[in-house]
């Protein structure tokens, strides 16, 4: 318990879980907040059917738009890439795909919505006049499918530039024009339902245009020429479309069982898919939230997992392929493949910080870049040769405000090769890591242009490690051997 009440206790932990969660917080609860302002106010008109249009109509918008929320994560992921190398050209080619996949995506699915929306009516089985209004309302709401869509990826891309006060302008820019929007609307104007989709549909489209208006200034600020011509090649669209495809497939599992929850309710009559809606709106705005938090609080660390699970397998025959280890920060799963294995942790992708003085004095190395991750600096280093060269003040390094720093550089035989330095945590030298790979995998991933990966920790022990950045995760796979054994005995 003491252990446990340290941890709550420890306000920098908190600082900096919150720094990262709040932005995705905020963004991630914009969509459900307008379909909960939406529902607020036509729950006050006289008839149960009015409301349960809204949660109908809205629960078949909300399915596809929350299945796309690999459009904010996947240029996150990019962005901070490009702001990490100052690259302004690459920036804006970043953002140009992201709305661009957003219209797309947005022109498909309204012309996939018109036909399909009737299908999933007449498996709902509603009341002729709810049945009217939630039509109405649906495809009313799909005349703001591509402003939401390039919101996603217009908050993805400011997230991504470390620039958190851009998604929270777009988020309250939305969020108070819909509040105000609706009210008038279906109480002033006496537009009932209809006033609400319209509302929604304007408010969308003034939080997206107000983003497009900020990149600008943040452009400004990152001067660079775009290679236009890629976007006229598949290949340069293949990464954003892969980058989160398992998010999409969890996404789509879980928009679907909401779905369901309105159809069922929807089949025992006006009242009870009301009432649903009601319920349903704060489990959708919670669900959100919470997601932004959890993207938050997956510090792991990597090698001392992987050591237990090799003892747990080899030592004590543990049966099956899969192990899931409960630690401070979240559950850590590592799978048996072949002879190798497999560790899944969070992708941690590190932004442009800048050098020091203090840095190089302590590195003894003229470093080519320097990002940060978390608690971590990244610095990038000339060669392989200067990464096994690297002799570091350990006591200079520990006064750095940094719990570790990892050097790395191209490999000669490997993808990168890498070391990690953590004097501030008491190791000076840790020989093989696996939270310094979930930077440096979306770091060399972007910078290859290639998503597997092979790479080398180049410390007196070492060890060689197969990588594969899957989105907003990163695999690390490795082959673990023991080198000693002993006993403890406790009395």
């Amino acid at each position: 318990m003491s252990l446990l009440r340290d941890a709550w206790r420890h306000a920098p932990t908190h600082h900096r879980v919150w720094a990262l969660a709040g932005p995705m917080i905020l963004s991630n609860v914009s969509v459900p907040l307008v379909h909960l302002v939406d529902s607020t106010v036509v729950g006050h008109l006289p008839h149960a059917y009015q409301l349960g249009a809204v949660a109908v109509g809205g629960s078949l918008y909300t399915l596809m738009v929350g299945v796309l929320g690999f459009l904010r994560m996947g240029t996150t992921g990019f962005a901070a890439q490009a702001a990490g190398r100052d690259d302004g050209g690459a920036l804006r080619l970043i953002l140009a795909q992201g709305l661009g996949m957003a219209l797309l995506l947005a022109l498909l699915l309204g012309a996939l919505a018109l036909p399909l929306s009737g299908w999933a009516l007449q498996l709902m089985q509603p009341s002729a006049e709810l049945t009217g209004e939630a039509r109405a309302f649906f495809h009313t709401r799909l005349l703001g499918l591509p402003a939401a869509l390039a919101s996603y990826a217009l908050v993805g891309w400011f997230l991504g530039t470390q620039n958190a006060r851009a998604p929270l302008a777009i988020l309250l820019t939305t969020n108070l024009s819909n509040i105000a929007l609706v009210l008038w609307f279906v109480h002033g104007l006496d537009w009932g339902v209809q006033g609400a989709a319209r509302a929604s549909v304007l408010a969308e489209w003034s939080g997206a245009l107000l983003g497009l208006a900020l990149t600008r200034r943040d452009l400004a600020r990152r001067p660079g020429r775009a290679q236009w011509q890629r976007l006229r090649h598949w290949l340069s669209w293949l990464p954003l479309l892969m980058v989160n495809r398992d998010i999409f497939i969890r996404s789509l599992a879980l928009q679907l069982v909401f779905f369901l929850l309105t159809v069922q309710g929807t089949r025992l009559g006006d009242a009870t898919v009301a009432a649903n809606a009601l319920l349903l709106n704060g489990l959708l705005l919670t669900s959100y939230a919470l997601d932004g938090l959890a993207h938050a609080v997956e510090a792991l660390c990597g090698h001392a997992t992987l050591a237990a699970a090799h003892v747990l397998f080899e030592v004590y025959d543990e049966p099956g392929e899969r192990l899931e280890f409960i630690s401070r920060s979240g559950a850590l799963r590592v799978n048996r493949e072949d002879e190798r294995l497999v560790l899944d942790f969070p992708a941690q992708y590190p932004s442009e910080v800048g050098s020091t003085v203090e840095l190089e004095q302590a590195l003894g190395l003229p470093p080519v870049d320097v990002l940060g991750s978390t608690d971590k600096l990244l610095v990038l280093l000339e060669s392989e040769e200067a990464v096994r060269a690297c002799r570091p003040d350990f006591a200079a390094l520990a006064r750095l405000p940094w719990r570790g720093v990892i050097v790395t550089a191209r490999g000669l035989q490997k993808d990168f090769v890498s070391r990690f330095f953590a004097p501030a945590m008491g190791v000076d030298e840790d020989p093989v890591t696996g939270s310094a790979h979930c930077s440096l995998i979306p770091y060399w991933a972007q910078r290859l242009n290639k998503l597997s990966l092979t790479a080398q920790q180049c410390s007196a022990r070492g060890g060689e490690l197969w990588c594969r950045l899957e989105g907003e995760r990163v695999s690390i796979a490795g082959h673990a051997v023991l080198v000693a054994s002993g006993r403890i005995r406790l009395s």
